[in-house]
């Protein structure tokens, strides 16, 4: 992985960490990955489970839909800071983790203690979301109308709920992967998408019952 011309001095700067220091780094970033995967997979499933045609009351249609408001924002955030750029050395995104991967003592050392094959599988979702061009729709979202208030790209739209969607879920898999494969204790339904899916489900059913439906 080649850093970002504007991460070469953070970068640097990482590297000239101890190599005990860096994998203690690869770890904690790894439990705080399996955190957002869990968060994450949940919003993701209340967004695809979200019962348009059923609000029939216009003061609950109107408050289930800032509901929904809220878990677009919740997913774009955890997304895209898994996936930003290092800024500074107390970066503690996902993307750091993968970076200090690259170098082969941290990786071979991290991989004897966890799963090397769900490192690789990390390390390909990382790749093929960053290359994605609909991450970059996302990422002018989270920056202009979440993190900020500020007039957009011009010639960039907003991003579709399906591309939110396949992207977040790509983050998902990254987090999930980075996390088993540095050897952190994860629980599997809790980023199984039927399971959430279900929960999802559940929660919104009461919803329906109110208005009707």
């Amino acid at each position: 992985m080649t850093p970002d011309k504007s991460e070469r001095r953070v970068y640097e700067a990482f590297t000239d960490f101890p190599h005990a220091e860096r994998m203690r780094l690869v770890r904690e970033i790894a439990l705080r990955s399996y955190k957002d995967a869990v968060d994450l997979s949940a919003c993701r499933a209340l967004i695809y489970t979200y019962p348009h045609s059923y609000f029939h009351d216009p003061l609950t249609a109107r408050a289930a839909r800032q509901v929904l408001i809220s878990l677009i924002d919740r997913t774009l955030i955890i997304s895209e800071s898994a996936l930003g750029l290092m800024k500074r050395t107390d970066d503690r995104n996902a993307r750091v983790a993968l970076f200090l991967l690259g170098d082969p003592a941290v990786y071979h050392d991290v991989a004897r203690v966890g799963n090397p094959r769900s490192l690789e599988l990390a390390l390909q979702a990382w790749t093929a979301t960053d290359l994605d061009p609909r991450r970059g729709l996302i990422k002018q979202y989270r920056n202009k109308s979440i993190a900020h208030r500020s007039d957009p790209d011009p010639g960039k739209r907003e991003p579709f709920i399906d591309e939110i969607h396949t992207i977040s879920g790509r983050v998902v898999s990254m987090l999930a992967h980075l996390a088993t494969g540095a050897g952190a204790q994860v629980e599997a339904t809790a980023v199984n998408s039927d399971t959430n899916y279900l929960s999802a489900s559940a929660f919104w059913k009461p919803w329906q019952t109110i208005t009707g439906a």
